[in-house]
């Protein structure tokens, strides 16, 4: 069964566990940088923000075509729709054939990556492109040898915090700028899971006989295919008990109201503990939500809106979605309700009703660890940025280092989480081998770090050339290099993207799309991340430093 949501252009399709049915991933993270190549104007149209979250999913064909002996990788079953929401007016969508997918390795990481080729619209333009996907495991085995099936991938087992999502495209080029080259939007991944799944952080229920993991209060409930109140009392509530809110999650029901008075009521239950305290949204036929908290048994209403309501006894689907502070209501594609329900987590979602015989179907929470991110573009200053060594400023809508020493560098505000990344543009002037630039992470002081150095490659005649990526670290202040790779696509005068992640004891390094994997001790306390210049003088832009809530 296939629910189509209209405001942000979801599908949720819940039949997935047969081989003939199509296989669907949703996925979240957060734009990471825009400013990538020579000519500043190739940037992405202004509704794309470094840092800001996005939203998607796309679906395979579970039947696929036959490797080609052409070339050295399997084409897979095609990408049959794929959807990414950035911001509020923003949409990207496709209806197209993927380029094809192979296995990589990049440092001892088995790789899988693909690209789909599709429309894309925003606010502000059309165009055609490509959308690349990347995404990485550690563990051979992971990943089905000749990936036959894509229903045999288990998100579980794989770590989100690999993927890495490029989206390309050469059209809407202002007449300023070079064709020959592209835009692309880097964007990390933060979470990622199968639609569909009943496990893990996505629960789905359609009622088909009595759930489990479901807790009432009063009232009288039966699932048969919907569920149903039979009892007419003041307030009974159904709660699922198996999945705690936290920050970061989204509801889908659809509800079907009895009864069309205007105290005839029916809707959701959020953060749950127990029947004096829970926030709720509340609906009646005649066209009215409101958005009410009840601490200690007592009622109040923070917001209220109007409807296109559905008439009595038709089905009306309801969409919620929190992220950090910020929860917001669609219902019917409306775009109704946007609360600040500030840090309050905990507790559980499910259904409620009041004085209706109301129905439910299609219930679907999920939650995901959703992260923070503090954007900088140095446009005028440089707000908890240290400079360490050399010598750093704001310049020109960047941040530039232009002293010429082995280790210039300058860090953000201390960190305590253990996980978080760091993220930037960095557009190295210098090009010999010794003339590089990258990111620092776990650094405790001058004498105590680790960094990723890169040197840049040369564009030529023939093709690129590439530099080197070494990541690095300095204990009691002796240098040692920890992993040497090919550092694909990174060229002197151009904006290259790069990042850092440390999730527990793995060092995720990605540049210019490409990923890299090291196990590193976790380094416990507080630390920093930052950037560095060693015998270079280089630029950075659009960094993003990124932690768990």
């Amino acid at each position: 069964m296939c629910i189509r949501l209209p405001c942000v252009a979801l599908l949720l399709c819940l039949t997935l566990n047969t081989h003939a049915e199509p296989v669907e991933y949703a996925f979240e993270g957060y734009i990471a940088s825009e400013k990538i190549g020579t000519d500043p104007s190739m940037r992405f149209p202004s509704s794309f923000q470094v840092g800001q979250r996005f939203t998607g999913y796309m679906r395979f064909d579970a039947e696929r075509t036959q490797p080609d002996p052409d070339f050295d990788f399997e084409h897979p079953a095609p990408v049959t729709y794929f959807e990414l929401d950035i911001g509020t007016d923003v949409l990207i969508s496709g209806d197209g054939n993927t380029s094809g997918h192979s296995i990589f390795r990049y440092g001892g990481v088995e790789t899988l990556g693909f690209g789909n080729y599709g429309s894309f619209s925003t606010s502000e333009q059309q165009f055609s492109g490509t959308v690349i996907f990347n995404w990485a495991s550690s563990q051979i085995g992971e990943l089905p040898p000749d990936l036959e099936d894509f229903s045999a991938i288990d998100p579980a087992n794989l770590d989100p915090h690999n993927w890495v999502l490029d989206i390309v495209h050469q059209g809407a080029c202002p007449s300023s700028c070079n064709p020959a080259l592209v835009h692309r939007l880097k964007a990390n991944i933060t979470g990622f899971w199968r639609r569909g799944s009943s496990s893990g952080t996505r629960y789905v229920q359609q009622f088909e006989s009595a759930p489990s993991g479901w807790s009432t209060q009063g009232g009288g409930w039966v699932a048969d295919g919907a569920y149903r109140n039979s009892a007419n009392v003041p307030f009974t509530s159904s709660v699922y008990t198996g999945q705690p809110l936290n920050t970061s999650y989204e509801i889908f029901t659809s509800m079907y109201s009895q009864w069309s008075g205007s105290g005839n009521t029916l809707g959701l239950v959020l953060h749950y503990r127990d029947s004096s305290n829970f926030d709720e949204i509340r609906f009646n036929s005649l066209g009215t939500v409101s958005y009410n908290q009840v601490r200690n048994g007592t009622r109040t209403m923070l917001e209220t809106a109007a409807y296109s309501a559905a008439a009595p006894r038709q089905w009306t689907g309801v969409w919620v979605s929190r992220d950090g502070a910020n929860l917001h209501l669609w219902v019917h594609g409306q775009d109704l309700l946007d609360i600040d329900v500030g840090t309050l987590t905990g507790g559980y979602a499910g259904v409620f009703a009041s004085w209706n015989q109301a129905r439910f179907d299609e219930f679907v929470v999920s939650t995901a660890t959703s992260w923070d991110r503090t954007k900088f573009d140095f446009t005028s200053s440089a707000p908890g940025w240290m400079p360490v060594t050399g010598t750093w400023a704001p310049t020109s809508g960047y941040y530039y280092n232009s002293a010429n020493l082995l280790a210039a560098i300058s860090t953000s505000a201390p960190i305590t989480a253990r996980d978080y990344a760091i993220d930037a543009s960095m557009y190295p002037e210098w090009s010999n081998s010794g003339n590089r630039g990258g990111l620092v992470y776990d650094y405790r002081d001058a004498s105590n770090y680790r960094a990723i150095l890169i040197s840049v490659g040369v564009r030529g005649q023939y093709g690129f050339t590439n530099g080197t990526l070494e990541a690095i670290e300095v204990r009691n202040g002796v240098r040692r290099v920890v992993q040497r790779y090919p550092a694909s696509q990174a060229a002197s005068k151009e904006w290259t993207p790069v990042g850092v992640k440390r999730i527990g004891d793995v060092t995720v390094i990605t540049i210019a799309g490409f990923t890299y994997e090291i196990i590193q001790p976790v380094v416990t306390g507080t630390k920093r991340a930052g950037l560095i210049a060693s015998y270079n003088k280089v630029r950075f832009d659009d960094v993003v430093i990124g932690t768990p809530r």
